[in-house]
């Protein structure tokens, strides 16, 4: 409450922190985006200031030399994008690393940019989160997912505004390759006939069940994926991630086993 708040990066999640930081208090709620599209729309949210770059902030003179937010939110993925997040911080502030980044960060100083600045970094990921009990400040998936959509319902949390394309099923390579490539498609959102939506619904409780697919109908659209992603969506294979999507399905869950792998059934 009452927090400067930069976020770096406004992509479905950064747009997401925007309105959180928002609801939450937090001002001025600062963001840093080289896509001006982007930034527009995070004003929609609310977006007290938008920046092309971190010198644009800095020349804008929001703190005092050496100053900085007492919150940064990195939202992007970038490994690179770390230790920007360290030096703008302020001292005594806190970093949260949101964008689960891959691969290797560089070019830390992790004496100067944190350790000088006593500086909390916060780890974010899906998988830290309680599996059956919320506790203050973490809280399980079920509940999270109940306040989201509640919010959404109230019109405290908007994603519509957030939809830039979209695309039945059948063409989601080519959604996939807008995603990676034009900056300007934020959400992407896949629209499927009935035949479709159960072909994809039978890839996910493939995955719960064993990790195989079970009829050419889903067969040909996964393969119309590529190759890629046909084998990360096998690597979801017996697990309880995709046993929860499927009991979102109306699919009857339950447990068989004691191990990690292979202990979920899903039937109709």
């Amino acid at each position: 409450l009452g927090e400067a708040v930069l976020i770096l990066g406004l992509g479905p999640i950064g747009l997401q922190c925007v309105q959180f930081a928002k609801m939450n208090g937090g001002y001025p709620v600062i963001a840093v985006d080289p896509t001006a599209s982007r930034r527009e729309l995070a004003r929609e949210f609310g977006l007290d200031h938008g920046f092309a770059s971190l010198a644009e902030l800095s020349e804008a003179g929001l703190w005092k030399p050496g100053g900085g937010p007492p919150v940064v939110i990195e939202a992007t993925g970038l490994p690179e994008v770390i230790p920007q997040a360290f030096q703008s911080c302020g001292r005594g502030g806190r970093v949260i690393l949101l964008g689960s980044t891959r691969g290797e960060t560089r070019n830390v100083n992790f004496y100067t940019d944190v350790h000088k600045k006593g500086i909390t970094v916060i780890g974010v990921q899906a998988g830290t989160r309680p599996l059956h009990e919320s506790v203050p400040g973490h809280w399980t998936l079920e509940d999270d997912q109940r306040l989201i959509l509640k919010l959404i319902a109230h019109g405290r949390v908007r994603n519509k505004p957030m939809i830039t394309h979209e695309f039945p099923v059948v063409r989601v390579a080519e959604a996939y390759e807008l995603v990676c490539h034009s900056p300007q498609a934020v959400p992407v959102v896949l629209l499927g006939t009935e035949r479709e939506r159960r072909a994809w619904e039978g890839l996910v409780v493939a995955a719960a069940v064993g990790g195989r697919v079970r009829d050419a109908e889903t067969a040909g659209l996964v393969a119309s994926v590529g190759k890629g992603l046909q084998e990360e969506r096998m690597a979801l294979a017996a697990d309880l991630w995709a046993a929860g999507v499927a009991a979102e399905f109306g699919y009857k869950v339950r447990r068989v086993g004691k191990d990690k792998r292979g202990v979920v059934q899903a039937t109709p």
